[in-house]
C-alpha cells in the first residue's frame, strides 16, 4: 500500500518501512533461486545498513568457505547477513554485503564476497533485489527505511 501511495500522482514524496515491512520488500525482491534457501526472514534495521536474520539451508556454502567449522553445521543454521542497500537504478537496489556470520560465526572479510555469491547471488560483494521503479532512493535508519519518490527524468 506505501509503495501505491508511493506512485500514485500526487502522493507523498516518500514513505517509512517498519522492519517487516522492509522483510517482505527484501524477501520478495531477491532471486527465487537465491530466496528459497532462507526460512524465518527477519530483518534488522541499522544506521545506514540492514542485517536479514534467516535460517539458511548450509549445503549451499561452499564446504571449504568456513574451513574446520565447516564440518560442524547442520542442514539448516541460523544466518545473518548485513551491510548497506542503495538503488543502483529504476527497479534495482544494490545491497553490499559487509558482514556474514553463520551460527554466530563470524565469517573472515576475505570469504564473505564468495560465500555471499554463493549463498545470496551477490556479484561483486552485492546482492541485486529488484525493486519497485518508482523508488529513487532510500535511507535505513534504526526506526524505518525512509523510501523516496523517484524523480521524473525531464523530457
Amino acid at each position: 500500500a506505501k509503495l501505491l501511495d508511493l506512485a500514485r500522482a500526487g502522493g507523498p514524496d516518500s514513505v517509512v518501512l517498519d522492519p517487516n515491512e522492509m522483510a517482505s520488500l527484501i524477501g520478495s525482491g531477491i532471486d527465487w533461486t537465491v530466496r528459497r534457501s532462507f526460512d524465518s526472514l527477519r530483518v534488522e534495521l541499522l544506521e545506514g545498513e540492514f542485517a536479514v536474520h534467516a535460517r539458511l539451508d548450509t549445503r549451499r556454502i561452499p564446504p571449504d568457505a568456513l574451513g574446520p567449522f565447516g564440518g560442524m553445521l547442520e542442514e539448516r543454521e541460523p544466518f545473518r547477513i548485513a551491510g548497506p542497500i542503495t538503488i543502483e537504478r529504476p527497479g534495482t537496489a544494490r545491497w553490499e554485503i559487509r558482514e556474514l556470520s553463520v551460527r554466530g560465526i563470524e565469517v573472515p572479510p576475505p570469504a564473505i564476497k564468495e560465500i555471499a555469491r554463493r549463498v545470496a547471488g551477490a556479484k561483486g560483494g552485492a546482492v541485486p533485489v529488484q525493486v519497485d521503479r518508482v523508488i529513487g532512493a532510500l535511507a535505513v535508519h534504526p526506526t524505518g527505511v525512509v523510501l523516496y519518490r523517484r524523480r521524473e527524468e525531464p523530457a
